[in-house]
């Protein structure tokens, strides 16, 4: 497929439509009345500080719409108290929430990723991290349309706690969580230029941040401040994991849905 036509499918994207081209038009039977007509599937960024997250927007805003400038103000630390919750692509059917970054995903961490995931953070909302420590059992559930369906997990290639298996431990309690929840984590490796002969290895540690259920995936993000030419392999991967995380939302919603019409 060109890179036009990927841009195409995933600007004219329609909720639920690749699910419909496998299972036919009642894949999401299941639905409450009108829920599909407001649903979009929403993809979660998540990631310690420095690992891509925001310049991954903009990279996804260079390879869908040749955007040179980027729509996503890339942070330089998440050390401060309070952080900021950012949508972007309201105009597609597919949403992407970034946050700035976590230091170490403490409790507070866990209960601030846990309420964005449950849609209890708006776009824009100042969000101080120092205070009560939340349960995911006592959190209010919101409509599955303001939930997150899905998230990718960045990670720096050049990162050292990846080969010292720290997020594997850090990471424990939120992919068991996500797991029984049914929202799939992507693995996703930002680097710079190219992994050579250490690719493997940081692919096998990458597998520690996911769920085991996805393999990692490998980005160079589109950096504006540097240059405006961004190679079109790294738009068609770029491409390739939005279109890959919209599949997993799809099937994500379709499970809640089918989950809650059962009890």
């Amino acid at each position: 497929m060109s890179l036009q036509k990927m841009r195409q499918e995933l600007i004219s994207y329609k909720t639920g439509s690749f699910l419909k081209a496998e299972f036919g038009e009642n894949a999401f039977d299941a639905a409450e009345q009108g829920e599909m007509e407001k649903m979009k599937i929403r993809i979660g960024l998540f990631g310690f500080t420095g690992s891509g997250k925001s310049s991954f927007v903009n990279s996804v805003s260079k390879s869908l719409l040749d955007d040179n400038h980027g729509r996503a103000v890339v942070q330089s630390t998440g050390a401060e108290g309070t952080i900021i919750l950012e949508e972007f692509f309201y105009e597609y059917k597919f949403r992407m929430i970034d946050t700035r970054g976590f230091m170490d995903l403490e409790r507070c961490e866990e209960s601030e990723l846990f309420r964005i995931l449950y849609g209890q953070l708006e776009d824009g909302e100042n969000i101080v991290r120092e205070g009560e420590v939340i349960s995911t059992n006592k959190m209010k559930k919101t409509p599955l349309c303001s939930q997150l369906h899905v998230v990718m997990w960045f990670v720096k290639s050049t990162d050292p706690r990846l080969t010292q298996q720290i997020y594997n431990a850090k990471n424990a309690f939120v992919r068991s969580h996500l797991f029984d929840l049914g929202v799939t984590i992507i693995p996703v490796v930002t680097f710079a230029d190219c992994i050579t002969k250490s690719r493997d290895l940081v692919k096998t540690h990458a597998m520690n941040t996911g769920d085991g259920r996805q393999q990692p995936h490998f980005i160079t993000n589109f950096l504006p401040e540097l240059s405006t030419d961004y190679d079109e392999s790294n738009q068609r991967a770029v491409l390739q994991l939005v279109k890959k995380a919209i599949q997993l939302g799809e099937e994500s919603l379709r499970a809640r849905q089918m989950k809650r019409f059962v009890f």
